[in-house]
């Protein structure tokens, strides 16, 4: 009896060791819901994680997405493109995962047309208006600003008689939570918004209205205001002439400003010429703490301000001057102009130029991989870094530089007139979506004079899908940014009655579409 009771000791523990020896194998995945493109070869990632064999296949049809590989063993990143382009709706398979020894995963994926679901919103008085630039805000909706003439219809409520700022916020759906309008006794205007610490606003602009701190004929006007736009302070800075703030970023202890001053008096200590580039660093209460002139004896401008990764910063705009802190390389009467800054002086570390004879301005700048750079903006060269490029009058134009500043890729887009690129959106695997408008009809059939224009750019360089949103009359696609939920934010003003907008109260209204 003890024998046999020994004998069953063994093999209990035999069958225990045995079950501790069998491998568990891991397969998971990084996402159970993705979301491509519509864009020709718009691509998605998976990653996969496992220590067995495993496949990963289509329940059903799917000849629009390739996937790559389909198959392996251990850790992968799995590649989803989208082999065709259709815009008529939606696509969406299931794939499963499968691996030895573990339960399937699902995997929804989605195709999403381009511009799909777009939200039209337009305002306006009998006069005119426009949004000329807006932000994400982190409830998923967004804020847009611009200025009006109008004293009635949806701007009726106003400080003054003259022209006046306005910000105006939409909820995530795209309904109107809320509009208003800021100013004085003159002409006051919003150009830059950001989301601060606090989920209100600072808002930089010009005005040339009787505040109390006010310096010359047009300041620097700098607004912050609560989440609701009610404000809760004031600054005015500049020199005596005609001063206008561009573009605003925040820091941990406050906010640099930068755009042009034309004056050596007031606020400004150095003044080299006709108009400078001009920073200034304001604490949280918007106290003036440094600032620093940049220029030569012609006409320099800053039109965009971006923070790097190092802390440091770097402005865009357009140098036309043949000395001063961007005299290095000139190519013609007005360069496209990049320099970066010291955040807590506004020295100079690096200035670079670009552009042909013509006349070549950046409107904005953005971070990509690796410490790169992406510009856009507008080029009437056909000749230096621009030879051969230019298809007409002036193109829209997009550069990539390196980390330092160092020229990459310098490309033109656009047709016989006239064409800009202002505002864009970068995506890694899709390159770029781009917002501007056109005197063409290159990139799709023009509804009249200047229409508003979106292009999806892929990382060659080539324009894989275009959109021209437009009317009989002059409609300018000024804004392009992306909110926290995924949709695109486009805008500015429009001035026809029919195309894609049936309704006009004045001159010129300002319009928005948000879309994905």
């Amino acid at each position: 009896m003890k024998s046999l009771w020994l004998a069953m000791s063994m093999v209990i523990v035999l069958g225990s060791s045995c079950k501790k020896d069998k491998k568990e194998h891991i397969l998971s995945v990084d996402k159970t819901e993705v979301n491509i493109s519509g864009l020709i070869n718009g691509q998605a990632s998976l990653k996969i994680t496992s220590s067995t064999n495993w496949t990963i296949k289509a329940a059903g049809s799917a000849d629009w997405l390739q996937i790559e590989p389909s198959s392996g063993t251990g850790d992968a990143t799995v590649q989803l493109k989208n082999k065709v382009t259709n815009n008529s709706g939606p696509a969406e398979i299931t794939l499963t995962l499968s691996g030895e020894g573990n339960a399937p995963v699902n995997i929804k994926v989605t195709r999403i047309p381009l511009f799909h679901q777009p939200i039209l919103n337009v305002l306006g008085g009998s006069n005119s208006e426009e949004f000329n630039n807006g932000a994400a805000t982190p409830d998923g909706g967004y804020i847009l600003i611009g200025n009006t003439y109008s004293t009635d219809h949806d701007f009726s409520e106003r400080p003054g008689s003259e022209r006046d700022a306005i910000a105006v916020k939409y909820t995530a759906t795209g309904s109107l939570e809320w509009k208003k309008t800021y100013g004085g006794n003159n002409n006051d205007y919003f150009y830059s918004v950001i989301v601060t610490q606090d989920g209100g606003f600072l808002l930089a602009g010009s005005s040339e209205s009787d505040f109390p701190d006010r310096r010359g004929s047009y300041d620097f006007w700098i607004t912050k205001m609560d989440k609701n736009g009610i404000v809760q302070w004031t600054r005015m800075y500049g020199s005596e002439e005609n001063d206008q703030a561009f573009a605003c970023v925040a820091v941990n202890d406050g906010y640099i400003i930068a755009g042009s001053v034309t004056g050596a008096e007031g606020d400004v200590t150095d003044h080299f010429g006709s108009t400078d580039a001009w920073i200034i660093k304001l604490d949280l209460t918007g106290k003036l703490l440094w600032q620093k002139s940049h220029g030569g004896s012609d006409h320099e401008s800053v039109r965009s301000l971006l923070r790097t990764s190092d802390g440091n910063f770097v402005l865009a705009g357009n140098y036309g001057s043949s000395n001063g802190s961007g005299a290095e390389d000139p190519h013609g009467s007005q360069d496209a102009w990049l320099m970066k800054f010291d955040a807590n002086n506004g020295n100079k570390i690096w200035s670079k130029r670009y552009g042909g004879s013509g006349i070549d301005v950046l409107y904005n700048v953005y971070p990509v991989e690796n410490g790169e750079l992406v510009a856009v903006g507008t080029s009437a060269s056909n000749d230096g870094q621009l030879a051969g490029k230019n298809q007409g009058g002036e193109d829209g134009l997009v550069l990539r530089v390196a980390a330092d500043g160092q020229l990459q890729n310098i490309s033109l887009y656009g047709g016989a007139e006239n064409d800009r690129i202002q505002a864009a959106v970068h995506n890694r695997e899709q390159g770029l979506v781009v917002a501007g408008f056109t005197l063409n009809d290159k990139y799709g059939p023009n509804k009249g004079k200047a229409d508003a224009m979106l292009l999806w750019i892929n990382n060659d360089g080539t324009v894989v899908n275009s959109k021209l949103i437009g009317s009989s009359g002059n409609d300018l696609g000024l804004l392009l940014f992306k909110t926290t939920n995924g949709r695109y934010v486009t805008g500015g003003y429009f001035s026809g009655e029919d195309g894609d907008f049936s309704t006009r109260r004045g001159a010129e209204d300002c319009w928005s579409i948000s879309f994905q």
